[in-house]
């Protein structure tokens, strides 16, 4: 292969993992207004305590769900995220359209997947087999070079996702944020790999259709 082919290889992996990232918003909690400022690094939108702000502190939240989200101040200072109940309705209907149909995405069906996609299984724990499934997902990211630690941080948080009537937008946004660490820090080569795992290509489907159903 030559260079210029496998230059477009690389950028085309790039251009399609890079539709989630984190940005700057703008918006109310309480009476106060308060500014989320994120400065573009991909570490300051990771970590363990990224969905509930401490000390006052807004959590980092995703770019698809600026402009939707508000940020509730609790008793003990933290600021935790919701959406307005209409959009709650739409992300509960969107799940539970994903939980009877597991291979239709937005109205589209996953090519070549099984009647219960192991995303779909780490999502609902489908028969109590969230962790064998995890494991897979896990191994796949792993083999196209993802850091053990990245990908089990994203199967751990992708995980029941779908299982509730109820969805967390906190979990949705912690998803969609460990995804696009994955994407920002990976390589090339690693980026054409992710592009051929069929499992984190799905996982991506399932979280922009969660995007999507915030317009």
């Amino acid at each position: 292969m030559n260079k210029q082919k496998l230059a477009f290889r690389f950028g085309f992996a790039a251009v399609l993992f890079t539709s989630l990232l984190s940005t700057s918003i703008r918006v109310n909690a309480g009476p106060q207004p308060i500014t989320i400022i994120d400065s573009g690094d991909s570490s300051s939108s990771a970590g363990d305590n990224f969905s509930s702000g401490a000390s006052g502190k807004p959590p980092v939240v995703a770019a698809g769900l600026r402009g939707v989200v508000q940020f509730t101040e609790n008793p003990d200072g933290t600021i935790t995220i919701t959406v307005p109940p209409a959009i709650q309705a739409k992300l509960d209907g969107l799940a539970a359209n994903m939980r009877t149909n597991p291979r239709v995405i937005a109205g589209r069906e996953v090519p070549g997947a099984a009647e219960q996609t192991t995303v779909f299984i780490v999502m609902t724990n489908t028969n109590n087999g969230t962790e064998t499934a995890q494991t897979v997902f896990v191994k796949g990211l792993q083999e196209s070079g993802v850091s053990s630690g990245s990908a089990q941080a994203l199967a751990n948080k992708m995980a029941f996702l779908l299982a509730s009537d109820n969805v967390n937008i906190t979990q949705v946004n912690e998803a969609i944020i460990l995804y696009n660490k994955i994407v920002i820090e990976s390589k090339g080569p690693v980026l054409v790999k992710l592009a051929k795992d069929k499992n984190f290509r799905e996982l991506r489907q399932r979280l922009v259709a969660f995007v999507n159903a915030l317009k």
